[in-house]
């Protein structure tokens, strides 16, 4: 008789453990699915997922409760990324968000219909992401990190108005700094300014290139791409510093490690914009190619004072009264 009990018992323990589980598994799969590709750790990129997810839910879509974020890393690496979208795949996302052009590509080609809504892609629609700013005509949109060359030369040159030679730092074969580099090329060029191109495969690569420089550089530019994002722009500031060269840059984090100054995009911003874009396509059913990708039209100057006086420069009154952001 015990032995009855106790078989029953089991068994009705089995019941309850299959009614939760299955419960516990059809919740789960009536949430919202978002997989998050963030390809880099930086400190930006993860300020910008947690704007994303904060502008979601002020929308009511909130983790665990009626959406379910899963984050890939593939840390800069491409075959890496293309694994992960592989396995992100078979948990069958409803919605993608992507970060930097190189990653964004790359899911771009794993995901032809699920919705993708991207950030940190400077050049969008020469990078072939999108068709165009106001009708991308595929599944993607998103927010860039744009500020024109022309804008960062000009405010360059009102601090160093005497420069003759630029040195130009980006990650070799990535579309989002050849792109960038070209914009700086013309717009130097037309002032008379020699720019010098710097361009490497990783940082050890870095390394050795900044090591070897053969000319004097007035200024060395950390581009907008993974690389510099990544560890390269620190490389960048301790060559500069060690040879009285103007380290300038277009990422906040570079201002803060001991670039000069940088005109940049907030990227916890653009996060939050993204985020809005999201929340339409999930809440109000919308398709990417019927959103605008845009930036945010604020920007910001900032400046490194320690850097500043290490250089032995002077700022005029006009440029001060127009940063942002004084790091002391």
């Amino acid at each position: 008789m015990k032995k009855i009990l106790l078989i029953i018992g089991l068994i009705s323990l089995g019941i309850i453990y299959k009614v939760n589980f299955t419960n516990s598994s059809s919740k789960e799969k009536s949430k919202i699915r978002i997989a998050i590709f963030s390809w880099s750790n930086s400190k930006g990129y993860i300020e910008n997922i947690q704007s994303f997810k904060g502008s979601l839910e002020k929308y009511g879509l909130v983790n665990n409760k009626n959406i379910i974020f899963k984050e890939y890393l593939s840390n800069t690496s491409r075959k890496k990324q293309n694994e992960l979208a592989i396995e992100a795949r078979s948990w069958k996302p409803n919605l993608i968000y992507s970060l930097t052009t190189p990653g964004t590509l790359i899911v771009k080609e794993h995901f032809k219909s699920i919705p993708i809504v991207f950030s940190i892609v400077t050049y969008p629609v020469e990078a072939k992401i999108i068709h165009s700013l106001k009708n991308s005509t595929n599944n993607l949109v998103g927010t860039r990190n744009y500020v024109s060359a022309e804008t960062q030369i000009k405010l360059l040159l009102k601090i160093k108005p005497k420069t003759k030679l630029v040195g130009f730092v980006r990650r070799d074969i990535e579309s989002n700094s050849n792109i960038q580099f070209k914009d700086f090329k013309k717009n130097l060029l037309k002032r008379g300014i020699e720019i010098f191109d710097i361009k490497a495969k990783n940082l050890n690569s870095l390394k050795y290139q900044l090591s070897n420089i053969s000319k004097k550089m007035d200024v060395l530019y950390s581009a907008c791409d993974t690389l510099l994002q990544s560890g390269g722009e620190e490389l960048v500031i301790e060559h500069s510093l060690s040879n009285n060269i103007l380290p300038f840059s277009c990422n906040k984090r570079g201002v803060r490690d001991g670039s000069l100054f940088g005109i940049v995009v907030d990227l916890s911003t653009i996060g939050s914009l993204s985020g809005e874009k999201a929340a339409k396509i999930i809440l109000e059913k919308l398709t990417p190619s019927e959103l605008v990708s845009e930036s945010t039209s604020k920007v910001n100057i900032i400046l490194n004072f320690r850097t500043l006086k290490k250089l032995k420069l002077t700022i005029s009154n006009e440029v001060l009264s127009n940063v942002s952001e004084v790091i002391y």
